[in-house]
């Protein structure tokens, strides 16, 4: 029987990138091996990206590039959603799965290749992974096209959760990112709990690794899930959204807070836990947004002084309720807004990343920079990132370094100390570590 290789090509979200990876390890149960950079791969997967045009640009583009191979390419994700017969006219070659298929992606593809025996499989190359623990939203945000393709909000049972977590942490997972496509509405289906008492019971499983939350609204910010962060369980971390510093744009997003509410909760986030990093996300370009908007926007960052901002233009959706609205801000405007904001953003993260000089701190090391050679960059519980002098086999291990140097891109330093795993998956302290030794 000839051995059946795919390759997987993720676009788009965190939420993505964890579909791929329970794609990939349920490919391998069923005797299915990902193919190595230098092979060329049986069959393709391509999971889309659809909350952009750009993503929707994206997506059509690679799906016809690997349909041109000839090679069969199964499409999934929400662009497969969103626009299947356009990916279905590509070729006969091209086979759409759409998200909210019963038949599921693994079993589709099962049924159209031959599988072989289960092979192995690991993350090894991936210490930080996230996994998706719900999927769906009913907020249904004015310029968002996700909802419709997402479906309802679905919470996926705790011990499943468990069990996953068991099986990234054996393939080499050091810090389990829990994220959801409205990650705030979980609610376990079958014994009830919501998130705080999930991370609550992967902390009690793995004592060990890092728990950290993706980006979650503000409004769902609970005291117990302030309590998991300051009592050590969850990374000092929060990415709250904003989308916009104006409050009439606000309204017309249909977001549901306003900025005095987002301005006092982040306050009382900070009293309660000082060492928290806050992230956001902000949108330039929406169809309401004016100059002075768009000033209060970057007056707004400036005074919450976020750790981090990813900036980005606001795209037309049909099918969204701003889309009634079209599109009027041009598209220089959207980018010179959007060059003010980074630039803003960066200073943010100059600031933040001055904070640790001369002190020492927890880092994860993720590890070597491709174009860096004998450097290796990890982050730190509250996201910073972190480049050190040391070898490749220090990757996955967690670090004590010294703070030498700040920049926006992060911090440089030196290590201290190294802690690793066991075979038992319990954290050992090694002797002090010398990069220069």
């Amino acid at each position: 029987m000839v051995e059946k290789t795919y390759d997987l090509i993720t676009l788009g979200c965190r939420v993505n990138t964890a579909d791929s990876l329970k794609i990939e390890r349920e490919l391998s149960r069923r005797g299915f091996r990902k193919c190595a950079i230098s092979e060329a791969p049986s069959f393709w997967i391509i999971n889309t990206c659809a909350v952009t045009a750009e993503g929707m640009r994206k997506s059509r583009k690679t799906v016809r590039k690997c349909a041109r191979t000839g090679i069969p390419v199964y499409v999934t994700g929400c662009a497969s959603e969103m626009e299947p017969a356009t990916f279905e006219s590509m070729g006969d070659n091209v086979h759409v799965v759409r998200t909210r298929d019963e038949t599921t992606i693994f079993d589709f593809i099962t049924a159209k290749e031959n599988p072989g025996e289960p092979v192995p499989w690991s993350c090894s190359n991936l210490v930080r992974v996230p996994l998706k623990v719900q999927d769906g939203c009913s907020r249904y945000c004015n310029y968002c096209i996700v909802p419709y393709l997402r479906g309802k909000p679905v919470s996926r049972p705790m011990r499943e959760i468990i069990s996953d977590t068991a099986d990234l942490v054996s393939a080499g997972a050091r810090e389990i990112i829990i994220c959801g496509i409205d990650l705030g509405s979980y609610n376990d289906p079958v014994e009830g709990g919501r998130l705080e008492k999930l991370i609550k019971k992967i902390h009690e499983a793995f004592p060990s690794i890092w728990i950290r939350l993706s980006s979650i609204e503000i409004n769902d910010i609970t005291g117990g899930i302030l309590q998991s962060i300051a009592g050590g369980i969850a990374c000092e971390h929060l990415h709250l959204p904003l989308q916009s510093g104006d409050d009439r744009v606000l309204e017309n997003m249909g977001r549901q807070y306003d900025t005095d509410f987002y301005r006092e909760k982040v306050a009382n986030i900070r009293e309660r836990i000082p060492s928290i990093a806050i992230s956001t996300d902000v949108m330039v370009g929406f169809p309401t947004e004016d100059e002075p908007a768009f000033s209060n926007t970057a007056t707004f960052l400036k005074e919450i002084g976020f750790s981090r901002v990813h900036v980005f233009k606001y795209s037309s959706r049909k099918g969204t309720k701003a889309f009634a609205l079209g599109d009027p801000v041009e598209s220089k405007v959207k980018e010179r807004r959007a060059l003010v904001l980074r630039e803003a953003a960066r200073l943010l993260s100059y600031e933040f990343h001055r904070r640790f000089l001369r002190n020492r701190v927890d880092v994860l090391i993720e590890g070597p920079v491709g174009e860096r050679p004998g450097v290796l960059f990890g982050r730190t519980r509250n996201f910073a990132g972190v480049f050190v002098r040391g070898e490749a086999r220090l990757t996955g291990a967690f670090a004590t370094v010294e703070v030498t140097g700040a920049s926006a891109q992060g911090m440089e330093g030196n290590i201290i100390e190294v802690k690793d795993f066991s075979e038992k998956g319990e954290l050992s302290w090694k002797n002090v570590y010398s990069a220069e030794s």
